[in-house]
C-alpha cells in the first residue's frame, strides 16, 4: 500500500516551528532587549510572521518609548545591496561607501513597525523569513525589581531558550504559539 503525502505544514505551525523571543536583561535593571527571531534550517519551509510578545506591567511601561533594530533582506542587508550593485568582485570606493551605509542597524521606534496593545500590555510585530528584531524596552528606576529566583531563571533561558523561564520572567510569557508550561517547549 502506498503512503500517502502529509499535507504541508500551515502558516501557524511554520511560525511555531520557527519564529520566537527571547529576552536579556541588562545587569543593572535598566533595560530588557527582546530578540524576535524568524528562522528556519536550510531547505526547510518558512514564511513571514507576526510575533505577538506579551510582557508584565513593569516592562508594559517603557514600550511607548521602546526602539527596535532589524535585519533581514530590507535591513541592515550590505549583501542585498553588493548584489544591486552587480555583485562585482572589486568594490569602488563609492560602493564602499554604499555598502558600509547598507550594514548599518537603523534604531526606529517600536510604535512605528508595531502593533502596540492597548494599554501596553504587549505588542505584535511582523517578522520577516529569516529576520531579527532587537526590542529595548528601558525601564522605569524602580518598575523591575528582581529577585535571585528571577534572575536564575533569566540566565536559565537566555542560556538554553527555555520559554518557560521567559515565560516566568514576563509573566505572561513571550512567544509565538502556545508552550508547554511543564515543558517550556512549544
Amino acid at each position: 500500500m502506498a503512503r500517502q503525502p502529509s499535507p504541508p505544514p500551515s502558516r501557524d505551525e511554520l511560525c511555531e516551528a520557527n519564529a520566537g523571543v527571547l529576552a536579556v536583561r541588562d545587569d543593572a535593571n535598566s533595560h530588557v532587549d527582546l530578540i524576535l527571531y524568524n528562522h528556519a534550517p536550510y531547505a526547510s519551509l518558512i514564511v513571514d510572521c507576526n510575533v505577538t510578545v506579551t510582557v508584565t506591567s513593569a516592562v508594559a511601561k517603557g514600550l511607548a518609548a521602546a526602539t527596535v533594530r532589524r535585519v533581514d533582506e530590507r535591513h541592515a542587508n550590505p549583501l542585498a545591496a553588493w548584489i544591486r550593485m552587480g555583485a562585482p568582485d572589486y568594490t569602488n570606493a563609492s560602493q564602499n561607501a554604499q555598502l558600509l551605509a547598507s550594514s548599518q542597524l537603523v534604531v526606529e521606534q517600536l510604535s512605528d513597525v508595531a502593533t502596540i496593545a492597548a494599554g501596553g500590555g504587549g505588542f505584535v510585530m511582523a517578522v520577516p523569513v529569516h529576520g531579527v528584531a532587537a526590542v529595548r524596552v528601558v525601564l522605569a528606576k524602580k518598575a523591575l525589581k528582581m529577585d535571585d529566583d528571577d534572575n536564575d531563571v533569566l540566565r536559565r533561558a537566555a542560556q538554553l531558550g527555555d520559554g518557560d523561564g521567559v515565560s516566568r520572567l514576563l509573566s505572561a510569557g513571550a512567544s509565538i504559539g502556545s508552550v508547554d508550561k511543564a515543558t517550556g517547549r512549544r
